[in-house]
């Protein structure tokens, strides 16, 4: 990254661009989710509409802040 460049910007939008977001954004997941193999105990595919795919969303939704950043660092594993 240049130097001048670096002297335009803030500290906290240099974090941004470095560090990414703060907080985790469930909706910018779920467009980015992709969906593979079929349902558990059906032979419905898994997809956005699939009820267990819903449930998923909504409890993560739903959950704190900490525990959304320890669902990502464990899917990152």
């Amino acid at each position: 990254m240049p130097e001048s460049l670096i002297n335009t910007v803030t500290y906290s939008e240099l974090e941004g661009w470095v560090c990414g977001k703060n907080e985790i954004d469930v909706e910018l997941l779920q467009q980015v989710a992709f969906y593979k193999d079929t349902g558990a105990e059906s032979t419905e595919k898994w997809g956005p509409d699939h009820p267990t795919i819903k449930n998923f969303w909504t409890y993560l939704e739903n959950e704190e802040q900490d525990m959304k950043k320890s669902f990502i660092r464990f899917c990152w594993g």
